[in-house]
């Protein structure tokens, strides 16, 4: 893996931090899933943390939900990276393993570091709207 810059926080850096500190390990494939969420997240927190937003452009779409390019990459790329694994033929779940959420977290020390407490909130906000189980074993 290549080493960050910590300087700037990228759209990817944000969402590994969110996705390596979510319980359990099997979640929403879905990018409309994890694009309300990080809407949820930005429409709470881009006041006190604006640098760990400015990278995303969420689409509205009533009655369906919010579409972000950045999201559908994220997950595109974690997943040509074998970070996360598509669980069915549907793409409607994706693993992720304890052994590569600790190689993002590894990845992304330097921002954990930084914004601990803050991811720590944000993923308890997040999880119950991209979390498929409380599965807490590796896969």
């Amino acid at each position: 893996m290549v080493a960050k810059d910590t300087a700037r926080v990228t759209y990817l850096d944000f969402l590994e931090l969110l996705l390596a500190n979510l319980p359990g390990n099997q979640y929403s494939a879905d990018s409309a899933d994890w694009s309300r969420a990080v809407k949820v997240l930005r429409d709470e927190y881009e006041t006190q943390y604006p640098e760990l937003f400015e990278d995303f452009v969420i689409f509205e779409r009533p009655p369906l939900q919010p579409h972000s390019d950045q999201v559908s990459h994220f997950l595109t790329i974690e997943q040509e990276a074998d970070v996360i694994e598509v669980l069915n033929p549907g793409y409607e779940r994706l693993s992720v393993s304890t052994e590569k959420k600790d190689l993002l977290n590894k990845r992304n020390e330097k921002l954990l570091a930084l914004y601990e407490n803050s991811i720590r909130k944000m993923v308890e906000e997040v999880a119950p709207l991209v979390s498929v189980n409380a599965d807490t074993s590796a896969e």
